[in-house]
């Protein structure tokens, strides 16, 4: 096989830390809002609040008028900063080689190449990394894999653990995610809504030539990702060299 990757996903890194401090919200619909005000907009949701159909972009007073029981507040960025920092701490013990997100807090990239030598399997490395993550707090859903994008996109419908043993499967479960279950532009996701496209798989079935033109940069990005054209290297943060 070539290498294997695996991705991390703590889903809504800042609501997880929104719920950490407020506890009693754990059954209740949550958002993370940029501004605590009626004209705020909605950041991040957890699963409740989803299925209500509040979605990223939407704002606070739109999101109560879709589901009564929302509660939302705000996150300060050294909050999620220090979030993040401390789940890299988590995930060193299992890979010195762990690369943050730079656009999406709580999503991870880790070498998982040649720790089936080491490991039992890497469905027990994976197991053995979310039980760590757990204990302290954080929900979180793994996929080992081969590719960077097709890890991520599995990691958003999950629910715990994925191990995919060829890259065509890996494809075949990327294909099919929707795209309102991914952090992309909002503006992207309503008109590809409204042309009836749903999926990735339906996405990559446009034509290249004409996205930029009608839907803007960010649909370009977004194509040459989840078709495969740019494969980024990964860049692992560096650990921090003991004295």
């Amino acid at each position: 096989h070539t290498g294997r990757l695996a991705c991390i996903h703590v889903p809504a890194l800042p609501l997880q830390l929104l719920v950490r401090r407020h506890p009693e919200w754990i059954d209740r619909p949550v958002a993370v809002v940029d501004e605590d005000k009626p004209q705020g907009k909605v950041l991040w949701v957890n699963e409740r609040a989803y299925r209500s159909r509040v979605l990223p972009g939407t704002r606070y007073a739109a999101g109560l008028s879709l589901c009564r029981r929302l509660c939302a507040g705000e996150i300060h960025e050294d909050e999620v900063d220090q979030g993040v920092r401390q789940l890299l701490e988590l995930l060193w013990r299992f890979s010195p080689e762990v690369e943050p997100s730079v656009d999406e807090p709580g999503v991870f990239w880790v070498n998982a190449s040649g720790l089936g030598r080491i490991e039992m399997s890497l469905g027990e490395w994976a197991r053995r990394l979310r039980a760590e993550l757990e204990g302290d707090g954080f929900t979180a859903r793994v996929v080992v894999g081969f590719s960077r994008f097709a890890t991520y996109a599995t990691a958003r419908i999950t629910r715990d653990i994925t191990v995919f043993d060829t890259a065509d499967a890996e494809r075949r479960s990327a294909m099919g995610v929707r795209l309102d279950r991914l952090h992309i532009d909002p503006a992207l996701r309503v008109a590809l809504h409204k042309l009836g496209i749903h999926t990735i798989g339906k996405f990559l079935e446009l034509p290249p030539d004409g996205l930029g033109k009608r839907f803007g940069a960010a649909a370009v990005n977004f194509y040459k990702e989840a078709s495969g054209q740019s494969r980024k290297p990964l860049l692992p943060a560096p650990p921090p060299i003991p004295v």
